[in-house]
């Protein structure tokens, strides 16, 4: 009887969740599009004659030598290297590297070092060979299989689960968010989508099935669901169009059809803001359950007042890492800006970029703020049933 309790519980909550999901997601939807004709950001067509040349082909080599000659004033290489994959595998091919095309010094070659290969037809009926990179795949994968090794051997099966946790959340992003946001359809809408299955599926494989792992997942959506609404809500107050990057420069000048850049910028705030709820809904839950355990004569205020107070320390901590790791990612860009004295402070921080990057930070660290007093109401009330 017990476990039909347990069951009929969880049922509950994952429908719970997946409805209040997939509502905000056709509401919030409609209110980021709901843009007039005058708003709207077309993206420019380029005049283009039909392509008639065959694509482009990556290959991978082998220096054999590098010489950089004396007399010339900029960084320039005359590059022999020996093709090692694709159809043109064992031959030898004499590249200029660098001179009219500018690099920098850490992209000059050497003896024995592998790089990367393009070949681009002309009309002409010929192909130009470049170098375009250096090939550092194998080490960033052992790279990776170390943090692999090191998470299972000291998470074990959390530490497992929280990886194949990982995983389907990078799957369902490439093949189901891209793809139909591509192909036309609302990024926050797809955003949505791919949110009520990352949230659920990366919640129980990290930390198993139970009550307070349920009561986790029904705080995470409500508390995404509260911070869609609070990202249209800054996004339109602050006028962005979500053109600020350089990325989404590439992406209007493409042939990629219609793409809702203002929706765009809102669903990666929205999945900035899920990687970093379900550290604390899982915490501020599982801290509710073990007071519960530890003293079963808690009231559910007694526990609502306990753990909201070590919500409070992982507020102060989560937040100050969440900015952090906005402004690490965006230290480049404000390292130009310190550099550019004719530039004012306010004309800098008023840019689409700074703007941008200030919202993700608003909106995630709202988003944890948020989550703390959700979680630590519904757990003190469901855990303590």
């Amino acid at each position: 009887m017990n476990r039909m309790k347990v069951f009929a519980t969880k049922f509950f909550l994952l429908v719970t969740i997946f409805v209040i999901l997939i509502s905000a997601a056709f509401t919030t939807s409609n209110a980021a599009n709901a843009q007039s004709p005058d708003e709207q950001i077309p993206s420019p067509q380029l005049d283009l004659e039909p392509a008639e040349l065959p694509p482009e082909e990556f290959f991978r080599g082998k220096v054999l030598s590098a010489e950089q000659p004396e007399s010339i004033g900029v960084r320039f290489q005359r590059v022999k290297v020996e093709v090692t994959t694709g159809s043109l595998k064992g031959e030898v091919l004499n590249l200029d590297h660098g001179g009219t095309l500018t690099i920098r010094e850490d992209e000059l070659v050497r003896e024995g070092e592998e790089i990367v290969l393009i070949a681009i037809p002309t009309f002409e009926g010929k192909t130009d060979y470049f170098i375009v990179d250096k090939y550092r795949l194998p080490p960033v994968l052992w790279i990776i299989a170390i943090f692999f090794a090191l998470a299972i051997f000291f998470g074990r099966a959390r530490g497992l689960g929280a990886l194949a946790g990982l995983a389907i959340s990078v799957f369902v992003i490439v093949k189901l968010v891209l793809p139909k946001i591509l192909e036309g359809g609302s990024p926050l809408a797809s955003t949505f989508l791919g949110i009520a299955i990352i949230l659920p599926v990366s919640i129980f494989l990290a930390h198993g099935f139970s009550k307070r792992t349920s009561v986790a997942l029904l705080s995470g959506g409500i508390s995404i669901a509260l911070s869609a609404g609070l990202a249209i809500l800054f996004v339109n107050l602050s006028k962005l169009s979500g053109l600020g990057s350089e990325e989404t420069l590439f992406l209007q000048v493409g042939q990629y059809g219609e793409i809702n850049f203002q929706g765009l910028l809102l669903a990666g705030i929205l999945i900035g803001a899920l990687g970093v709820l379900d550290d604390i809904t899982a915490a501020q839950s599982a801290v509710v359950d073990e007071l519960s355990k530890a003293n079963p004569k808690f009231s559910p205020a007694e526990l609502y007042k306990i753990g909201i107070s070590v919500g409070r320390e992982h507020i102060a901590s989560l937040v100050n890492t969440l900015v952090l790791a906005y402004a690490g990612a965006s230290l480049p860009l404000l390292l130009l800006f310190s550099i550019n004295k004719n530039t004012p402070l306010w004309v800098n921080l008023n840019s689409g970029f700074i703007s941008e990057e200030i919202i993700r930070a608003v909106v995630g660290s709202l988003a944890l703020i948020l989550a703390v007093p959700i979680t630590t109401w519904l757990a003190s009330r469901l855990l303590k049933k």
